[in-house]
């Protein structure tokens, strides 16, 4: 239900402020668990430098 909700909104053109706090808010606090799921998995594959590089910085940039 919220997946849909997300995927629908984003597809909107045009957005509530209620909507658009959801999406701010919902996108804040899944990054950082990304960021660091993406580094333990380059650490698991050998890549330890890559790993900690990546996420004290290098997310930022395109994968």
């Amino acid at each position: 239900m919220l997946a849909d909700f997300l995927l629908t909104t984003m597809m909107a053109e045009t957005r509530t402020v209620l909507e658009n706090l959801t999406l701010k808010a919902v996108t804040y606090a899944t990054t950082p668990a990304v960021v660091l799921f993406i580094g333990l998995v380059m650490a698991s594959q050998g890549r330890v430098r890559e790993g900690f590089q990546y996420v004290g910085g290098d997310w930022r940039q395109p994968v």
